[in-house]
């Protein structure tokens, strides 16, 4: 008797809005083939608001972002529906996809959206584990933002007389 497990699935974390921007972050970077923007349906109070635009892939590849036709007001309620919504797709092509494995993500229907629309411009707090440092030391720098970014990558730091790995 053999035993195998099943390759983990993209799971989705967090889906936000701002405007007319939409994010989906998911668990890990995902395939650059992503679903054509009719597989995605976002309801704004209860009406469709069309996504106007290819979705694109964030530098890391862990979040996807739609542009919605309309911008959302602060206060608005939105829902998100991801799937094969019409039957005419192949299963399969253009589905969010795991870039290590392959694996489909689950499609989802009527996800609550967190609308940020309104809310304080976004704030990043940075600190290090040393206050100071001299030839050959190390610090740890932390990065915490106040909302999820999008396509934030360690290629958009500069160091000045130092490294960053």
């Amino acid at each position: 008797m053999s035993v195998s497990t099943l390759p983990a699935l993209p799971t989705l974390l967090e889906v936000a809005v701002r405007g007319n921007s939409l994010r989906l972050r998911y668990s890990e970077p995902l395939s650059g083939t992503l679903p054509s923007q009719n597989r995605f349906v976002v309801l704004v109070n209860g009406r469709r608001n069309y996504v106007s635009a290819p979705a694109t892939l964030s530098a890391d590849g862990s979040i996807i972002q739609l542009q919605l036709t309309n911008p959302v007001s602060a206060g608005q309620s939105i829902l998100l529906t991801y799937g094969r919504l019409n039957g005419s797709d192949k299963a399969g092509y253009g589905d969010i996809q795991s870039l290590s494995n392959g694996s489909r993500a689950a499609f989802v229907q009527n996800v609550s959206v967190f609308n940020s629309t309104g809310s304080a411009a976004p704030t990043l707090a940075i600190s290090s584990s040393r206050e100071a440092l001299i030839a050959g030391q190390i610090a740890t720098l932390t990065f915490s933002f106040s909302q999820l970014p999008s396509g934030f990558s360690t290629g958009d730091i500069s160091i000045s007389g130092g490294t960053l790995t």
